[in-house]
């Protein structure tokens, strides 16, 4: 994901889990335009993640991909982030991507 992204200009950072995303932007000295992550995670799952993220960072916009096909945790979004299934194509991802970043300008 993160090459596919920097093949098509955007910069992109990595986390293992959701607490070293967490960790990862609290050390930022710069803003970022948006977090991707997959809802099935160690340690922390991507939707705590994402809540999480929302109540520190309120503005920062959220993509959440999985590939459960209706799992509790996808029940729990209603509809509170975007989100792309698995399997998507580069193009699918980048389509989201463009989605919320235009949204956002």
């Amino acid at each position: 994901m993160k090459a596919t992204l920097e093949r098509n200009g955007l910069q992109a950072l990595e986390a293992y889990d959701g607490l070293h995303a967490l960790e990862v932007l609290g050390q930022l000295r710069y803003a970022i335009d948006l977090v991707i992550s997959d809802i099935t995670m160690p340690r922390m799952d991507g939707l705590e993640m994402a809540f999480t993220i929302r109540t520190r960072f309120p503005n920062l916009p959220i993509l959440l991909i999985t590939g459960s096909p209706d799992g509790a945790k996808i029940k729990e979004l209603h509809g509170e982030f975007p989100l792309v299934k698995k399997p998507f194509t580069p193009k699918t991802l980048l389509e989201a991507v463009q989605r919320i970043l235009g949204s956002e300008s």
